[in-house]
């Protein structure tokens, strides 16, 4: 879970651990929004490398044992860490906060401390999504039934429509729902390989 407001303060993004000091997360979750004029769309909103938070509380969880359906035991560890966005991060939105142009939305949160080594970094893949091929994604966002529970993670499993064109990175997931952007954000899509013994 990342926040820029302070260790106590409510989870904006989610990020994934890649190793036990650094951790990737969207640059917008740690940059902050100005308004501007744009001639393509008037007034818009803009987000880039220019001005972001200096630093990032990270907190992470380890789930015990499930008290019911929703909830478990948590072993919980907060971080604090250096934010680098990517220099080249421009996220420009319209009125209606509709995205107009991305790039680069990549940040990295260089933390402190060390993360303990019971939580295991995860590894970047070396081929891109394909169509049909269902992910994961992870992520501490709202829910329209739960509201936030502080440490409640959502996970969703949809396919991914169109893949990467030019090798590009990028490609289009199912729809998520309406909170895929309060907390979601940043958090990971994990692909499930299969490994022989």
């Amino acid at each position: 879970m990342i926040a820029t407001g302070g260790l106590l303060a409510a989870t904006e993004c989610s990020g994934v651990l890649l190793t036990p000091r650094l951790v990737l997360t969207a640059a917008n979750c740690v940059c902050s929004k100005r308004e501007i004029t744009s001639p393509e769309s008037g007034k818009a909103t803009l987000i880039d490398s220019s001005a972001c938070a200096e630093r990032a509380y990270v907190t992470t969880i380890v789930y015990g044992k499930a008290v019911n359906e929703f909830m478990a035991h948590m072993q919980v560890q907060p971080y604090i860490g250096v934010v680098r966005p990517h220099p080249d991060f421009k996220l420009l939105l319209d009125e209606q906060q509709a995205v107009v142009a991305r790039r680069a939305d990549l940040a990295v949160i260089t933390l402190q401390v060390p993360v303990e080594s019971r939580i295991p970094p995860v590894s970047l893949s070396a081929t891109e999504a394909r169509a049909e091929e269902r992910l994961t994604m992870t992520g501490y966002g709202y829910g329209k039934k739960f509201g936030q529970i502080f440490g409640l993670r959502f996970i969703r499993r949809d396919k991914v429509l169109r893949g990467g064109t030019a090798g590009d990175g990028r490609f289009l997931y199912e729809q998520q729902g309406t909170f895929l952007y309060e907390g979601f954000n940043g958090g990971p899509c994990f692909r499930e390989e299969r490994t022989s013994c």
